[in-house]
C-alpha cells in the first residue's frame, strides 16, 4: 500500500492524477476525514524510516522526496473541505 500511494503522490501532475483526485475525495472530511496536518506527519514519518534503512540518504534526497511529493500532498489537502 504504501509503494502504491507514493506512486500515486508523485504522478499528481498527469492526467493520471485522476486516481489520486478519487483517492483525495474519500480522505476528504465528509468521508475518512483525513486531517490536513497529518499529511506532513506522514511526509515526516515516510522520510523518517528511508533515512533509518539507507545511509546515503542525505539531506539533499530528503529535499528531493518532499520536492516530489508535496504536489501530491497539496492535492490531497486541497479536496478536504470539498463537499
Amino acid at each position: 500500500m504504501l509503494h502504491i500511494s507514493m506512486a500515486y503522490m508523485t504522478k499528481s501532475h498527469e492526467k493520471k492524477s485522476e486516481i489520486l483526485l478519487k483517492i483525495a475525495n474519500s480522505h476528504n472530511k465528509n468521508n475518512l476525514n483525513i486531517r490536513p496536518h497529518l499529511y506532513s506527519l506522514w511526509l515526516d514519518s515516510l522520510v523518517s524510516a528511508a533515512k533509518s534503512i539507507n545511509h546515503d540518504f542525505d539531506n539533499n534526497t530528503e529535499k528531493l522526496w518532499r520536492t516530489c511529493l508535496q504536489p501530491g500532498i497539496d492535492l490531497m489537502i486541497s479536496r478536504y473541505q470539498v463537499v
